[in-house]
């Protein structure tokens, strides 16, 4: 399997979990959607708006080339309807990005600068991992959300999405 056929299917994953998280947090009502649930868990809100604020963190490095100088909140969503459209934004941004994919584009240094200023540059598939494994990782947190909320998460992990998608 090449590079490029590997990010693909990581990022196809990828928007299938999301969209299944999406579908819960269209079934939360917005008290819910907000509840602080204590230290360890934050919100549903302040989860997911994260992963979907790095991801455009991301996406303005590599393909806006411009670093941010510091993270969004992830609290200024009122509503599940305005963080939908904003995440329904930064994954059709995100697709059209994995679209345009060759692999050569995928060894491409990207030159960026971390949230601190700290200048960096790495080859484009690295980032792209870094996104994938990143949102991975607060899927997990926003499906305890969910638990701790009285809600079954969806299933996103990959092998359930590969046997869907051989």
């Amino acid at each position: 399997m090449s590079l490029l056929h590997s990010i693909q299917r990581q990022f196809r994953h990828d928007a299938w979990a999301k969209a299944r998280l999406a579908e819960a947090v269209r079934g939360l009502t917005d008290a819910e959607f907000a509840r602080d649930l204590g230290p360890g868990f934050g919100s549903v809100r302040a989860k997911f708006c994260h992963t979907v604020d790095a991801e455009h963190l991301w996406l303005q490095r590599i393909v806006d080339g411009v670093s941010a100088a510091e993270r969004p909140n992830d609290n200024r969503h009122a509503t599940r309807a305005e963080f939908l459209g904003w995440y329904e934004q930064v994954q059709a941004r995100k697709q059209a990005l994995i679209a345009g994919l060759t692999e050569d584009r995928l060894r491409v240094g990207i030159s960026y600068r971390n949230l601190s200023g700290k200048p960096f540059t790495q080859p484009l598939y690295e980032l792209l991992q870094h996104v994938a494994l990143h949102a991975a990782y607060h899927r997990g947190q926003i499906a305890a959300c969910l638990r701790a909320l009285g809600k079954q998460p969806p299933a996103t992990d990959y092998i359930d999405w590969s046997r869907e998608n051989p």
